[in-house]
């Protein structure tokens, strides 16, 4: 079966894309980033005289309680800093260099893929209200009343923040090395990457916005993910015969969506 190859993206490259394919992952995506955000907005918000610490994870229960603005925003800046730090990369690259759009094409297109999977997985597991945001659970630390009773302060696992960042730092330490095979530090370029995505993940939990748990779980499932999509993405694993395949799909209860990793029997 052939595949048709994105023109603009045909030049000799470590990665290859196809239409089809990045058009199913990108709308597989979006498809469950919608589902989710839309079951977020209809959960039922919850008050903070309502809620017990005891209620939670022993190692959660210290931040219970904490708010912070400025952590917040910290984050907020930080995460769009190292989520696309690839992209970053290319388009720095591109500047200094005659080098084509190649890459930051290519690296855009993936990395917004692997992230509209990361919001789809962090929103729809939100949805299931396993416990809220930790400033929910005090009225009086300077959060408003609207912030803490809107529909998704319900939800708080897992972190969205946390596991976007480490899509960027994951997809950053694969896929940089691949670029460029005369680098020799991969193993600093991991180091560097997983502490600027810590760095969100601590701030999430010291913004008051998630919990430890929240954030150990985003960092987990962020990083799988833009590893995984780097791989996926490999010009050596672009034959279908040796790829693997992922469908999604809404649950039948209608409280998430499920997800199926397949590879053909002739690559087995």
């Amino acid at each position: 079966m052939s595949t048709t190859t994105l023109s603009v993206l045909a030049e000799e490259s470590p990665l290859h894309l196809s239409l089809p394919y990045e058009t199913s992952l990108l709308a597989m995506g979006l498809a469950g980033q919608i589902l989710g955000q839309y079951s977020l907005n209809e959960m039922t918000p919850v008050r903070s005289s309502d809620l017990n610490k005891s209620d939670l994870a022993p190692w959660d229960r210290f931040a219970a309680g904490r708010y912070n603005k400025t952590a917040s925003s910290a984050s907020d800046v930080l995460v769009l800093a190292v989520g696309g730090s690839m992209f970053c990369v290319d388009a720095w690259e591109k500047t200094r260099s005659q080098i084509t759009w190649t890459p930051v094409l290519q690296d855009g297109i993936i990395l917004g893929e692997a992230m509209t999977w990361a919001a789809a997985l962090s929103l729809n597991v939100r949805a299931m209200r396993l416990h809220p945001r930790p400033f929910v659970y005090d009225s009086t630390n300077g959060s408003t009343r609207s912030d803490r009773e809107a529909p998704e302060a319900a939800g708080s696992f897992f972190s969205g923040h946390a596991s976007a960042a480490f899509v960027g730092a994951a997809y950053l330490a694969t896929v940089y090395p691949l670029r460029h095979p005369e680098f020799q530090h991969p193993g600093l370029l991991w180091a560097g990457s997983l502490t600027a995505a810590s760095t969100v993940a601590i701030l999430r939990v010291a913004a008051g916005k998630h919990f430890p748990s929240d954030v150990v779980a985003g960092a987990g499932v962020g990083a799988l993910l833009g590893w995984g999509f780097a791989k996926m993405h490999e010009s050596h694993n672009a034959d279908s015969k040796n790829s693997w395949f992922f469908n999604a799909w809404p649950s039948l209860e209608g409280d998430g969506f499920a997800i199926q990793a397949v590879k053909p029997l002739a690559a087995l």
